[in-house]
């Protein structure tokens, strides 16, 4: 009761700030986007639908860039977007060939990041020890990580861009990228700041992530789960929503969702997993060797957590990013142009 009380003297200003938005561009606080969970929990997503119509940019008919990822991503949208509709994730196979993953992985491994867990977190950027890493989680700096040229193809990405905006329904912003490695921990348990226990992600209103495995995600190097379905709103638990956003553990998860709906995912290098993590999801740990993934997020508004912008001056820009900033200025609405 206190807390519907609080969320009611709260929302004119709530409101004030989305108009604020709206209208003059300018960023809501973190106060609004805690609202905005809140809101989220009590009517069950319905909030989220109303502010992402009035905040989103339309579709466009399709997106039309000159390809260089892979023939494989010349899929069967529908069956890509049902799944998604569905389940809430879409895994695909084989996209990216060895060669390609090989000269990403490359770069990769040269630019500097931060060590992220709960014992132990980086206070500046550094390079990542493979052999003897200082925490579960390294984190690459996301600025140095969109210099490369590889990335830059993956981030305008035709084929990505048009499975995205099919299930969005609207036109999707580029909103950030990350790229980070996982490593087993010193007493073989979870680590939240590893994102190791259930949640949802609701950092925007409405946002589809692409993983990107860029080494072998097996059984015993920190497979992905999900609940299949919980992306739906209506078919999660109110007790459940009514814990607001935290982190929990296997019990409450299995005891308020089928067992069959609690799917594993495990991919080779090169697959691509299409995922709407508003769903519950989590990483598990790292029994042995490590997993490194490159994630991208597609926004279709910016209203929400206070993230930074990606900056990326104009000479690291390959052709294809320049010729899609040219033609789809919309989707780098969270990049500071120099």
């Amino acid at each position: 009761m206190i807390n519907k009380i609080k969320l009611s003297l709260y929302f004119p200003i709530f409101i004030v700030e989305l108009l604020f938005f709206k209208i003059f561009n300018i960023k809501n606080s973190e106060k609004t986007h805690q609202i905005l969970i809140k809101f989220f929990s009590i009517s069950k997503g319905k909030s989220n639908h109303v502010i992402n119509y009035l905040l989103s940019f339309s579709k466009i008919k399709n997106f039309s860039i000159i390809e260089n990822v892979s023939q494989n991503l010349n899929l069967d949208q529908k069956k890509i977007n049902n799944g998604l509709i569905r389940d809430g994730f879409s895994l695909i196979k084989d996209v990216l060939k060895e060669k390609k993953i090989i000269s990403i992985y490359n770069k990769i491994i040269l630019t500097k990041g931060k060590y992220i867990s709960e014992l132990y977190n980086s206070n500046e950027d550094e390079n990542v020890n493979l052999e003897n890493p200082k925490a579960v989680k390294f984190k690459h700096n996301s600025n140095e990580i969109i210099k490369i040229s590889e990335i830059q193809d993956l981030l305008v990405s035709s084929r990505v861009l048009n499975i995205v905006q099919n299930y969005l329904g609207y036109h999707p912003i580029i909103d950030y990228v990350d790229c980070f490695w996982t490593f087993r921990s010193a007493n073989d348990q979870p680590d939240k700041e590893a994102a190791q226990y259930w949640h949802f992600d609701m950092d925007r209103v409405k946002f589809l992530k692409l993983f990107i495995f860029l080494k072998d995600c097996e059984i015993n190097n920190g497979p992905h789960f999900y609940v299949s379905g919980s992306h739906i709103t209506k078919n999660i638990p109110q007790q459940i929503l009514d814990l607001g956003y935290t982190r929990l553990d296997d019990k409450i998860i299995l005891n308020n969702f089928k067992k069959n709906k609690i799917i594993c995912i495990t991919a080779k290098k090169g697959s691509f997993l299409f995922e709407d993590t508003i769903g519950f999801h989590k990483g598990t740990s790292v029994k042995k060797n490590s997993r490194l993934l490159l994630m991208i997020q597609y926004s279709t508004n910016l209203f929400g957590s206070k993230s930074p912008k990606l900056f990326l001056d104009k000479k690291f820009w390959n052709k294809n990013l320049l010729l899609s900033y040219k033609k789809y200025p919309k989707l780098f609405k969270n990049f500071y142009i120099a």
